[in-house]
């Protein structure tokens, strides 16, 4: 009964973490210098965030490229992560269906 209970939570996560990533990626595309600017004003309580690419050397050094390389590398990593737990979880659910042994939601 509990790995049927984990299985149907595991399902409502991944579907929650989804209309999360689409309504973050909407926000993005439609106004991604505001999304990172409101990002950063919540997540940080100073303004060392705001890094001037002619002298800082973590924008000279990580230019933007490589973030948006990294943040697909993220989503991606993610998004399998979270295909592989459905996959997994959905498995599961099938193959207790089938063999009689339903699980209650």
């Amino acid at each position: 009964v509990f790995l049927g209970v984990l299985a149907h939570r595991v399902i409502r996560g991944v579907a929650l973490m989804g209309i999360l990533v689409v309504a973050v990626g909407i926000l993005a595309l439609s106004g991604f210098d505001t999304l990172f600017l409101r990002f950063h004003q919540l997540a940080f309580a100073n303004d060392l965030w705001q890094l001037d690419p002619r002298r800082d050397y973590l924008v000279i050094i990580f230019p933007q490229g490589f973030w948006f390389d990294a943040t697909m590398r993220v989503v991606a990593s993610t998004v399998s992560g979270a295909v592989a737990l459905t996959l997994a979880s959905g498995g599961y659910l099938l193959w207790t269906r089938r063999a009689g042994k339903g699980v209650p939601c």
